[in-house]
């Protein structure tokens, strides 16, 4: 799904890079706190990792026919958390120029959280030092982690003052990129969230629909006994603006048709922390190009969707990995690569007749990329956002 040669080969000018980078119980536990770890305090060892890459890019890629001086970094999903958590860190200044976020917003948790989730690793794997922990090999950890689900504990980012600043810090953090020209494409997909039915737990598929939709059933319970009576309000107007775009293909039982409403509501109140940020970034003066994708996948399993992740076989070019796409169309994945790229380029993904118009916190000018065509819209689902806004949606989820 991630190969590159496609995307080198059609981009004669473009030089693709991808690392590794430490993940999971490597990549953010905080073992400190552990006997015998007190001397492991680096954390968010997975964005340090970005850094490390991006100081050796920096370094060496004019030797590979690269320019040093035109660098961009882009991810999907987590990947998107790792390039937001890059915009925001003081350690990656004059490392990159451009900044692609697909799916992924900025979720940050604290070093309570990191210490916890070293607690966790420790249970689950029996081991109550550091020591211990050291004499584990790789494969024994990778059939903990199996056996476990250990990296589903995992607490992903944390503000740990270094790598990522305090929310107060940020805009600095962000103005000095500014400063530096760094603009900024991001987006979200229109069903984000249909992809996780895929991913529930189950081994049928009726076991994995009932798992998805039980625990988004649990997630709109939780949300609307927090909300007060003009909350619930909002909620039950909420549910009825999203129901009623939910295609009748898929909604012809009263139970799929709750959980594709509710699968939306989780993906807008998603998309709410896309909007803050680019907000954020364009109020400082940045620029933000925004695009909304809405070529859906071609796969009945994902409900004919724009699905999470449905964008990466269009955005790498690779029409035969359709795992999450189906079949991919030839003419969409051009036009999409040529976007990625020259934005890369020139800071605008600006192609053919398709005249991109930087996001502003105005009107939220945003590209919907369709296969018969893309088009900018100012705030797209605007009414459902102003309404999770209101209920103070995003914070009570996530």
């Amino acid at each position: 799904m991630y190969n590159g040669y496609n995307f080198a080969r059609d981009n004669k000018d473009t030089i693709i890079v991808t690392c590794n980078y430490r993940l999971g119980i490597m990549g953010f536990a905080d073992f400190s706190q552990i006997p015998g770890g007190e001397e492991y305090t680096d954390l968010n060892l997975a964005i340090r990792d970005h850094i490390c890459a991006l100081q050796w890019i920096k370094n060496n890629i004019e030797n590979f026919g690269g320019n040093p001086d035109n660098i961009t970094i882009f991810g999907e999903s987590a990947g998107g958390w790792s390039v937001s958590a890059l915009l925001v860190s003081p350690l990656s200044k004059g490392l990159f120029h451009r900044a692609i976020i697909q799916s992924g917003g900025l979720p940050i948790g604290d070093v309570e959280d990191a210490q916890e989730f070293a607690e966790y690793i420790c249970e689950a794997s029996g081991c109550t030092t550091m020591d211990e922990l050291k004499k584990i090999t790789a494969e024994e950890w990778i059939q903990l982690d199996t056996d476990n689900w250990i990296a589903d504990e995992c607490c992903g980012l944390v503000c740990d003052g270094v790598v990522i600043p305090e929310e107060e810090h940020w805009d600095a953090v962000l103005q000095d990129k500014i400063n530096d020209g760094v603009s900024i494409m991001m987006g979200a997909n229109a069903d984000e969230w249909n992809y996780f039915k895929a991913d529930a737990e189950g081994d049928t598929d009726e076991e994995k629909f009932n798992s998805w939709y039980e625990g988004m059933n649990d997630l709109w319970d939780d949300v609307y006994d927090k909300c007060d009576s003009a909350g619930k309000a909002t909620m039950d107007k909420i549910y009825e603006t999203l129901e009623a775009q939910i295609p009748e293909k898929y909604a012809k039982d009263k139970v799929t048709k709750d959980a594709l409403t509710k699968s939306k509501f989780c993906t807008e109140s998603w998309r709410l922390d896309h909007n803050r940020f680019a907000d954020r970034y364009a109020k400082l003066g940045g620029t933000v190009y925004m695009y909304y994708w809405d070529v859906p996948s071609t796969l009945d399993e994902y409900y004919k969707s724009s699905v999470h992740a449905v964008e990466l076989a269009y955005v790498f070019n690779n029409l035969d990995d359709g795992i999450y796409a189906g079949e991919v169309d030839e003419n969409v994945a051009g036009e999409a690569q040529a976007a990625w790229t020259i934005f890369a380029a020139t800071g605008d993904p600006s192609i053919g007749e398709h005249n991109w118009v930087p996001y502003s916190t105005g009107n939220r000018e945003t590209m919907i990329i369709r296969k018969n065509g893309w088009e900018t819209v100012n705030d797209p689902m605007g009414e459902v956002r102003d309404m999770l806004e209101s209920i103070g949606a995003y914070n009570l989820i996530w």
